[in-house]
């Protein structure tokens, strides 16, 4: 079946799937009772980063045509992925509006650095792994059980999103074998910037804006160039370390004040969170740089040298061939 076939005929079964009633009160009894402030914060979070993607793409489907996508290597039907990306962050939200009661924010006004195709897709793929590392870093603190599993299904449909995007981008799409998380903290450090304002009526995110980092990535990925904006002497004194937040560890550099330069530690490969932090200290509960040791960034980089750090043994398994 050619994929223009299978793109038809998937939605049609799509629309013919919306049609079908459902009973809105088995849907609304799953969040009958009212869910703890804990959960009401991290759902701020999250419905702020899908209204966050929901007017990016919407930007994308009305500023670039087919020809736009394929110029930088996209399929021809990308337009159509584009668009049901928009729409699963439709479905998100307003899943998440209904645990948060109605209660949730409203779109902001968003500002997006992006000048072309290209740009556009580079930031896009960036914005999808903050949102996938931020449902990923709070999914398990959650109280409500139905809500881990919603937030279980939304961080997985964000890694998709990724992997698309990634793929266009000419990176490996299946990234790492493991998804990194971020403290809700840093993931609001790298979403913030793109909202300019938002209406007065709107809950407030409570969580903290770190100093930005910025990290750039050279020699194959070898080194990365990393500058923060904090002033000399508030920083020197103390004992600093860069932390590489990659997959299942925190990978720390010592911090150098007469060099922005780093060498990217041997292991880490995909999508990677730079941290400045206070100690080379890791988190108890996980691959986390916690919010009391963390001093600047996070900065966002893909690894794209696949550089494993140790040689994993599994057992020998016979391998006998399957007649059919």
């Amino acid at each position: 079946m050619k994929p223009t076939t299978f793109i038809i005929a998937f939605a049609a079964l799509a629309s013919t799937a919306l049609a079908i009633p459902f009973d809105e009160k088995v849907v609304n009894d799953h969040y009958k009772r009212d869910i703890s402030a804990k959960d009401f914060a991290f759902w701020v979070l999250g419905m702020n980063l899908e209204l966050l993607e929901l007017e990016l793409f919407n930007r994308g489907i009305e500023q670039f045509s087919a020809k736009d996508w394929e110029k930088i290597g996209y399929p021809p039907y990308f337009s159509y992925l584009l668009k049901f990306m928009r729409d699963q962050e439709v479905s998100h939200a307003s899943e998440i509006n209904r645990i948060l009661k109605g209660r949730g924010p409203r779109p902001c006004v968003y500002q997006f650095p992006y000048h072309d195709a290209q740009s556009y897709a580079d930031l896009s793929q960036a914005v999808t792994a903050v949102g996938e590392a931020a449902y990923l870093g709070f999914t398990w603190q959650l109280d409500n059980r139905t809500s881990i599993l919603t937030s279980t299904q939304i961080f997985t449909t964000e890694a998709r999103q990724n992997a698309v995007w990634k793929a266009g981008v000419k990176e490996n799409p299946l990234n790492a074998h493991f998804d990194t998380p971020l403290t809700a903290s840093q993931a609001w450090t790298l979403a913030a910037p793109y909202i300019v304002a938002c209406p007065k009526t709107n809950p407030p995110v409570p969580f903290k804006r770190f100093p930005t980092l910025e990290a750039k990535l050279k020699d194959d990925d070898k080194l990365v160039v990393l500058s923060h904006g904090l002033p000399k002497a508030g920083i020197e004194k103390n004992e600093l370390c860069w932390a590489f937040v990659n997959q299942l560890q925190v990978y720390f550099v010592e911090y150098d004040s007469t060099s922005r330069v780093v060498r990217v530690p041997k292991g880490v490969f995909g999508t990677t969170f730079v941290i400045l932090a206070k100690q080379c200290r890791p988190s108890e509960k996980g691959p986390f740089v916690e919010d009391y040791n963390t001093v600047a960034g996070p900065a966002i980089i893909t690894v794209r040298t696949y550089s494993p750090a140790t040689t994993v043994i599994v057992p020998d398994i016979e391998r006998k061939s399957t007649k059919y």
